[in-house]
């Protein structure tokens, strides 16, 4: 399977990385190629940018894990806004990609540690967070299944923009 993963680099992308490369075609979005070969090794195709894709036609899997690390800094909003929008950004341009496939990959998983998803009374400012993230990730039935994760810390976070769907 060729499987895209997004956050690569990162705490839990390089063991799920060194996992799947064994039995799997491995691509990697990145902003740092010559330290994700350091720390992938050059078993994987790295990819710097979304722009250069018209689909993901050939992609079975995404996988997307990236973001902004949580730990770099103190959280002012600048950083919690730019901490939210390097989750939510990323997430519509795959769900884009997946809506523009003739033969969309299988299953588009986001998993983040900015927060717990859904609406629940204690959850305060996590909730709120990530819903505008999940919707992102929703994608229309006739397309590839969705699944997120998440844990974390909380914020309130605010898109750049409005996001399709979001109430």
């Amino acid at each position: 399977m060729k499987i895209l993963i997004t956050g690569g680099t990162g705490f839990i992308g390089r063991r799920l990385v060194a996992q799947l490369q064994v039995q799997h075609e491995v691509v990697v979005l990145t902003r740092q190629g010559s330290r994700a070969y350091e720390l992938l090794g050059h078993d994987v195709t790295l990819l710097d940018n979304l722009d250069r894709l018209d689909h993901l036609n050939d992609v079975d899997i995404v996988i997307n894990l990236a973001g902004e690390p949580i730990a770099n800094g103190r959280w002012s909003e600048s950083r919690k806004q730019l901490l939210c929008n390097s989750r939510w950004l990323l997430t519509e341009q795959l769900v884009d990609l997946v809506k523009l496939s003739s033969t969309p990959p299988r299953l588009l998983l986001n998993a983040s540690a900015i927060g717990c998803p859904g609406p629940r009374p204690s959850a305060g400012m996590a909730a709120r967070g990530m819903s505008p993230w999940t919707s992102a990730a929703t994608i229309p039935t006739t397309s590839s299944p969705t699944a997120s994760a998440s844990g974390g810390s909380s914020w309130p976070c605010r898109p750049a923009a409005p996001i399709p769907g979001s109430a």
